[in-house]
Order: structure tokens, then sequence, then C-alpha cells
């Protein structure tokens, strides 16, 4: 009896919408144009508008600041918990926070970046009388206290620039108290030494020290 041929099925708009998460995911940027998606992904304006518009409405897409570009938005976080409660704390990440949270006796957190917001992926919390409760999943912006020194200090100078154009920013918790001098003697401090500190504002006497961590996949 001959072998019937394995049929191939394909669904060209599923396709697409994937190709255009990944080319956001893989930019050099934190957004992209439409031109730019279509592009990288070769289809029309009209036709990634419409993908574009569908999966917005799921939130594995959103409008950039400027309501221009599309960046990765927040709804991929609830489809890849399983992978980071899979990958990220039980390989990677966990064993390492053990050993911060042991040595120092502080709550140790390891956060993802996802366009311009950190998601705390994985925490090992202190057992002492002070301590900083952070659930996973928990939203920062990208450029939030320490964390966002320490991010900032070492991004190509093109995007941190495009960055640092923003009205907002909380490297110091409160946008309207940014000192931006002070902020690039800390941004060249923490390419020295590898590290940032921030004094916590909204919790006084929380002193909160962050690092980048570089080629993790």
């Amino acid at each position: 009896m001959k072998t019937q041929p394995q049929k191939q099925y394909s669904a060209p708009a599923v396709e697409q919408a994937c190709r255009i998460l990944f080319a956001l995911a893989g930019g050099s940027t934190a957004q992209m144009s439409l031109t730019e998606i279509c592009g990288r992904v070769g289809i029309s304006g009209s036709k990634a508008f419409g993908l574009l518009s569908a999966l917005e409405k799921s939130k594995l897409v959103k409008r950039g600041r400027d309501g221009k570009g599309y960046a990765l938005g927040p709804g991929l976080i609830i489809l890849s918990r399983r992978a980071i409660d899979d990958i990220i704390p039980s390989r990677i990440a966990e064993p390492v926070l053990d050993a911060l949270t042991q040595e120092t006796g502080c709550t140790s957190v390891f956060g993802l970046i996802t366009g311009e917001t950190v998601y705390v992926a994985a925490k090992r919390e202190c057992g002492g009388d002070i301590r900083i409760v952070m659930n996973v999943g928990f939203a920062m912006p990208l450029t939030y206290g320490a964390h966002g020194k320490a991010i900032m200090a070492f991004l190509p100078e093109t995007e941190q620039n495009r960055i640092l154009a923003h009205e907002d920013l909380y490297f110091c918790e409160d946008p309207g108290k940014l000192d931006r001098n002070l902020l690039t003697d800390e941004l060249a401090q923490c390419r020295r030494e590898g590290f940032a500190c921030a004094i916590s504002r909204s919790t006084p006497g929380i002193t909160v020290v962050s690092a980048p961590v570089f080629g993790f996949s």
C-alpha cells in the first residue's frame, strides 16, 4: 500500500503575527514603526496594521509612548509565566538569588525587560525585621530607581538618548525632582563600577543596589 504524504497545514495570518512579535523582540530599540515592521516581516501596511490591531486587543502588542510605534505588550508576561517558572528561577536565577540573600541578608530580585517596563521574574526575600515584598510579575518603569540607572548606563548611546528625552523619568521616583546633571555623573559611575545605588524615597531607610545581567538567554 502506498503511504499517503503527510499534509502540511498553514495559517498565514498566524505565521505573520508570530513574525511581527519576533521582529519586535529582536529590534534594536524598544519600539518599531509600522514601516519598519512591514520591512522586517515582508507584508503590506494594511495587513500589518490589521494584525497589530488584533495583537493589541490581546495586549500582546502595545502602542509606543508617542502613539506611533509599536512595542511588545504586557500580555506576553501571562503567556510566558510558565516558561519563566520552569526555566529562569529554577535553573538560573534562584540559586544566585539564594546566595545573594544569604550573604547580604537582603531581599534579592531578578527582573526582565519588556519594552520600557521591568517585570520581577524571580525573587528571594530575607527573613529580617525589615523586608521588601515584591511579587513575581510586579511591574516597574524601565527607568525606576537603581535598576533604571544600571540599565540605562549600559544601553547603546542612541537608545539611551531616546529614553532620556522622555519627560517622565523615575530614577529618583519623582520625575519632577530629577537632577539630570547628577544623573549623568551617576551613570558614568555605574559604568565604572558595574552597579548602581538608590536611596528609596517612598520607604525611608531602604537602599537599593542593582547590576545589569549581560548575555542572558
